[in-house]
């Protein structure tokens, strides 16, 4: 029995030989055995106890890899504060523990730019992820991905004090044309990373 030309073009191209279900390919891309293992790294350093914006996002985020993708080796950088820990039940999540918060500009810059590159080097890291803008400026052969969730510090630069302000804009500017791929979280932000 087949499907009709409409409920065909609804659900888009016929899913790939071995598929059951229109809704399983894209986790055979996370599960399929042929492909290789990859070691990705995300900075979790964002997750607070306040639950609000790029935490609650990065906490999703971790969440769902946890439970659909068994293949892959994750290391999470996470803040030093117990409060703000995720405790994975997936083996191949590992939490590196950062000395310092996220707060902490200077020093969390410093460690950012110049030790985490050194540290995803040790961990062979194929994917480096900053759920939050920045990336680091010096990097050590792996593809980078970042998550620009608005750019309010360009279309409303008087809602930020003017160092926060310049701050923000060269740490985006860098995260962006340093970014192997963009994610951005709304049509919106899209528009304006493309102008």
């Amino acid at each position: 029995m087949g499907l009709s030309l409409r409920r065909r073009r609804r659900l888009g191209p016929k899913p790939p030989r071995g598929c059951t279900r229109w809704t399983c390919c894209s986790e055979r891309l996370l599960r399929h055995p042929a492909e290789p293992q990859m070691n990705i790294a995300i900075d979790a350093r964002r997750i607070s106890d306040r639950h609000a914006g790029m935490g609650v996002y990065t906490f999703n985020l971790l969440r769902a890899m946890e439970q659909i993708d068994t293949r892959n080796q994750y290391t999470i950088f996470s803040n030093p504060l117990k409060t703000n820990r995720i405790d994975f039940k997936n083996p191949n999540f590992k939490t590196y523990e950062t000395p310092v918060t996220i707060e902490n500009h200077l020093v969390g810059d410093l460690w950012r730019n110049f030790y985490l590159p050194y540290r995803l080097k040790l961990a062979e890291t194929d994917v480096f992820h900053d759920p939050g803008y920045f990336l680091p400026i010096v990097s050590s052969g792996y593809k980078s991905v970042v998550t620009v969730h608005d750019l309010v510090v360009y279309t409303f630069p008087q809602t930020n004090s003017k160092k926060y302000f310049w701050y923000m804009r060269q740490m985006t500017k860098i995260g962006v044309e340093k970014a192997d791929l963009i994610i951005a979280l709304s049509f919106h932000t899209k528009e304006d990373l493309i102008r």
